[in-house]
């Protein structure tokens, strides 16, 4: 997944999850990627619906661009989790991870339901939500600085400088990491 393999068809993987893990519960939930980026460099948000009845599973694009397949899997089981405890026990509580939470997660989890979308080490949705951006670190030849950056490939716009040297310029006029 990471970088330019296509967009993921996250409404699939919602059906496909609501019939096999929810018993088709959450039909009055839906799935999207989000347009904009969440709060708190979140890679996902449930949010409900004034009123009761239902809610929206939000999803940031940074799942698919710097995670894993499985990483997106277990992140929308997460949200999915939440989404049933909403409907199912009328609780709205986001950071809720109690007791109900927590079974049907560890069920999931050691799930043995045939599931042609679980990946080869299985599920393993978590509690906290500390999946952040994958960083991978490099150090330049010319001047010893070390990057950081999003992607296992050559640098992008969206690496850094983590430790510049005593000179803010690099000797090396070749250098790939400071040309961005």
């Amino acid at each position: 997944m990471v970088g330019s393999d296509p967009e993921p068809d996250i409404a699939e993987l919602f059906c496909h999850y609501n019939a096999l893990y929810f018993q088709d519960s959450l039909g009055a939930c839906a799935v999207s990627w989000a347009e904009e980026p969440l709060p708190y460099g979140d890679t996902s948000g449930c949010e409900y619906y004034p009123g009761g009845g239902g809610c929206i599973v939000l999803l940031s694009k940074s799942l698919y661009e710097h995670h894993t397949y499985s990483d997106l899997k277990n992140v929308l089981l997460h949200e999915m989790i939440h989404a049933y405890v909403c409907i199912k026990d009328n609780n709205t509580n986001h950071s809720n991870h109690g007791a109900n939470f927590q079974k049907l997660m560890n069920t999931i989890n050691s799930s043995s339901l045939p599931d042609h979308h679980r990946p080869v080490g299985g599920y393993n949705i978590i509690i906290l939500h500390d999946i952040r951006k994958k960083c991978y670190q490099y150090e330049c030849d010319g001047c010893g600085d070390f990057v950081r950056s999003t992607k296992i490939r050559g640098p992008s716009h969206d690496d850094y400088i983590e430790r510049m040297g005593a000179n803010s310029s690099c000797p090396n006029l070749a250098c790939r990491w400071h040309r961005y």
